[in-house]
């Protein structure tokens, strides 16, 4: 079975991916936090919360009908 949203919205997105240089590669314990004009979102990287899976490393935020993020900050 496919579904499909005919409807969707159009609202903007951004996706972040961490990427370590050296060891701890996927960022785990990495905040990343995003302000635009109208709100901010906060996610940090987790891992280890399930049993033989893991969660999805990259960040979404939803940007709503703003175009652009104001700041990006990553502790």
């Amino acid at each position: 079975m496919l579904l499909r949203n005919e409807g969707g919205n159009k609202h903007n997105w951004l996706m972040i991916k961490i990427v370590g240089t050296e060891s701890n590669r996927d960022g785990i314990g990495a905040g990343v936090e995003v302000i635009t004009r109208s709100h901010s979102q906060m996610q940090q990287v987790q891992a280890g919360s399930s049993y033989l899976s893991g969660p999805d490393l990259r960040f979404i935020f939803g940007l709503g009908t703003e175009t652009e993020a104001e700041v990006v900050k990553v502790t």
